[in-house]
């Protein structure tokens, strides 16, 4: 194989696949590269990503066959081309192409190019983008992305896309790269030009094939060496027949050109796939007499086994159980393939056989522990398949430092379920979160309280905090506010423009004008977390903001409970449960939409979903009261669900067990159903396993109950969130228990995510 490198500057490498041409737009060009075929990149960026220099390593499923780093100093080396060549059979690559600033990462690519044809040159545009730092992720001093394995970032939506790309639906390459002319055979690139051909003693059949892969040559056999460079004949030729390839092995079959292929004198041999056979004999039969009178069929190797000697036109075919761990799932295979085994946080589905694979599925449990008590109190899911965790703890996590009695700590794992980074954070006093959701951007926000200094002087007794994080665990910016008193921020949303809304409670006018005691605060933040507007939601009592969802257009909705009555309403007596629209106004936002309901029942409203297409929103809470439709026989303090549509109540219903339940969180699904959990001390109508169980439960679009069911062991088990996906429902939980693989007790309960499948009818 012929193998070229063109650099601008640099030495001439010699590369296993193929040639390797580098041209930055205006000095070098990649146009008079010889096409024996490939693939050519085109990479650009877009002007608000700052980069100096591309990293490129380009590898086949065993070997790096290259790893380079091109400097790309101003905005006249774009758009820049990367060619890659095979003069061999066609290929399949992988590339990670990394963008650089001053040596950092700021953007990172991963593709696998299939069928790269040695007849033409196909182009690949790739594209850097601002929108896709955020998945940058540094682990171990490697660069990646926090895309799952097998997907790149999109730079129009900066959301994960599947990184396969198969060469023959690309366009062919116009050669338009705007260099100048290559040099000679033999030499180094110069000004204006790209470097020569340098020959190796390559063998081109090892191009795009895996390291021991066994081919043929001329019906000989031959295996790649390590290298992929040199061939090693370390298998025998076929002497009598010829070559055939199948699965990485080459086979000797029978031949007509070899005696007739075994048939008698004056019979014609007729050649098949499968090897030589005697007219008068089916395609699958022998004739041993070797003329055609006696076909017989030939041996069917089954499931688990594969085949030793397909045979000749007068001999049978042989075969072979499956050696251990490994199998064969059809007839006639001509080599078993191993068992796969199940990595990181998959487990065994299916066991294996000789005639079957091993199936490995999401264990769909995420375990956490510090050594001391762990609560998880919120969970999010991005679109990049990352699952992230936010609760406190007062141990001390593996490389992470406790900073005083109760610290923060948020955690994020990849799609097959392997820790990607944990950040443990605080100050001297009680610190937790309360909520934590991923923007559109893929990246994080936090809220909670601290009780000491985060990022300003505390200034009461806690304050309230809100976090932003990158995809890769980078905190971006954190903003501490609060007053003399105690202030905590309970939940946090994003708007339809990106708009960062945080909801608590504040101790005395911290955030807007208050009233007496506690109110309910509401702050909106710019994504750099400047402040755009701020107000409370204040009686003469105590009022307390739970709960916040964005509308879609740019306003959102908060729920919460208060002990007066809010302006404009019905005089109230006791706690009630409210919900109130913000509007998107101009610069800022008007209050809308407001109800209180449940006065006088100890009622409180503790989460809020939208749903935006159906217009539909969802409040979830408790209640002492006998308001709504009761779909169970509770006895204590109950559940409650509200649904509304263009904020006109469609129901309300009520469920619950004999004793005191708290509603947790509440989510719709795709099909419009309200699906929420929440922590129950008895039985709800799916049974009752003992202490505190968590409850998941799904109402359908007008307020029937479409499946119950109940998790947990004898012991204490509850439930901060879900995040619902596909395959199910993703719960933060605390056990005091062994529930899911996790062992916990009441003094210290463990940790874990814990995917259920939604209830059903």
């Amino acid at each position: 194989m012929a193998v070229r490198t063109f650099l601008p500057a640099r030495r001439i490498a010699t590369l296993g696949l193929g040639l390797f041409c580098f041209a930055q737009s205006g000095l070098v060009s990649c146009t008079n590269v010889t096409r024996s075929g490939g693939l050519m990149l085109r990479i650009d960026r877009d002007p608000e990503l700052e980069m100096d220099a591309v990293s490129v390593s380009v590898t086949t499923d065993t070997r790096v066959l290259e790893t380079e780093q091109y400097p790309l100093r101003s905005s006249k080396d774009f758009p820049a081309t990367l060619g890659i060549a095979t003069s061999g059979k066609d290929a399949t690559i992988r590339l990670r192409l990394i963008a650089l600033s001053k040596g950092t990462p700021v953007d990172v690519r991963d593709y696998k190019v299939e069928h790269i044809e040695s007849s033409r040159i196909k182009l690949l545009e790739v594209y850097f983008s601002a929108a896709c730092r955020p998945l940058v992720s540094i682990e171990d001093d490697e660069v990646t992305s926090t895309c799952s394995s097998g997907k790149t970032c999109d730079p129009e939506t900066a959301s994960c896309v599947s990184g396969t790309r198969d060469a023959v639906e690309l366009p062919d390459y116009d050669g338009k790269d705007g260099g100048g002319d290559d040099g000679p055979d033999d030499t180094h690139p110069g000004t204006g030009g790209g470097g020569g051909m340098v020959e190796d003693e390559l063998d081109p059949a090892c191009s795009g094939r895996a390291a021991g892969d066994a081919y043929c040559a001329e019906d000989e056999r031959y295996r790649c060496g390590d290298d992929l460079l040199l061939a090693q004949t370390t298998l025998d030729p076929c002497e009598n027949g010829r070559c055939v390839e199948a699965s990485g092995e080459a086979h000797c079959v029978s031949s007509c050109g070899f005696n007739n292929g075994g048939c008698a004198d004056g019979i014609e041999c007729i050649d098949t796939p499968e090897g030589a056979r005697c007219a008068g004999c089916a395609e699958d039969e022998f004739s041993p007499s070797g003329d055609g009178t006696d076909c017989r069929p030939r041996v069917v190797c089954e499931p688990g086994t594969y085949v030793t000697d397909p045979g000749s036109a007068s001999t049978d075919r042989k075969c072979a159980p499956c050696k251990k761990e490994t199998f064969s799932s059809s007839v006639n295979q001509m080599s078993c393939a191993a068992w796969t085994v199940c990595t990181g946080n998959m487990v065994e589905a299916e066991k294996p056989s000789p005639t079957s694979d091993r199936r490995c599925v999401d264990s769909g449990r995420r375990f956490l522990s510090s050594g001391g008590k762990d609560t998880i109190s919120s969970i999010a899911h991005a679109a990049t398949g990352l699952l992230c965790v936010g609760g406190s703890t007062d141990g001390q996590f593996e490389g992470q430092e406790n900073a005083g009695v109760m610290d923060a700590f948020i955690a994020c794992f990849d799609a097959e379920g392997r820790l990607l980074w944990l950040d443990q954070f605080g100050t001297q006093g009680q610190d937790t979160v309360q909520k934590i959701i991923f923007d559109r951007r893929g990246d994080l926000l936090i809220v909670g309280s601290v009780g000491g200094e985060l990022a300003s002087e505390l200034l009461g007794e806690k304050d309230a905090y809100v976090r932003k994080y990158s995809a890769g665990g980078r905190v971006l910016w954190t903003k501490q506010f609060g007053g003399r008193s105690a202030d905590v921020a309970n939940a946090v949303a994003v708007t339809s423009d990106d708009a960062i809304v945080v909801v608590g409670v504040q101790g005395n006018a911290t955030i807007g004008p208050g009233a007496t005691g506690d109110d309910a605060s509401v702050l909106v933040l710019d994504d750099g977390g400047s402040e755009l507007f701020k107000t409370t939601i204040a009686t003469a009592l105590e009022d307390k903001a739970h709960g916040v969802a964005a509308d879609g257009r740019g306003g959102f909705y908060v729920v919460g409970a208060t002990s007066g009555t809010l302006p404009g309403l019905p005089l109230r007596q006791g706690q009630s449960a409210f919900v109130r629209k913000y509007n998107r106004m101009g610069m800022g936002y008007a209050a809308g939409f407001t109800e209180q309901f449940g006065a006088g029942s100890a009622s409180a409203a503790w989460a809020v979903a939208y749903d935006v297409l159906a217009e539909r929103l969802g409040v979830f809470g408790n209640t002492n009261g006998a308001f709504g439709q009761n779909l169970t026989k509770g006895a204590g303090r109950e559940l409650f669900v509200r649904s509304y549509k263009q904020d006109k109540e469609q129901f309300t219903v009520r469920l619950g067990s004999s004793d005191n339940d708290d509603a947790k969180d509440i989510a719709f699904d795709s099909e419009g159903n309200l699906v929420l959990v929440a922590d129950v001390r008895g039985d709800v109508g799916a049974g009752y396993l003992g202490g505190i169980d968590v409850l998941l439960a799904r109402l359908s679009p007008e307020g029937t109950l479409k499946g119950l069911a109940t998790l947990g062991t004898d012991q204490d088990e509850t439930v901060s969130g879900l995040v619902l996906l596909p395959e199910g429902v993703w719960l933060g939980l605390g056990t005091a228990g062994d529930f899911a693989g996790a062992s916990g007790s009441k003094m210290k309960p463990a940790a874990l995510a814990y995917l259920a499948p939604l209830p059903s009818d």
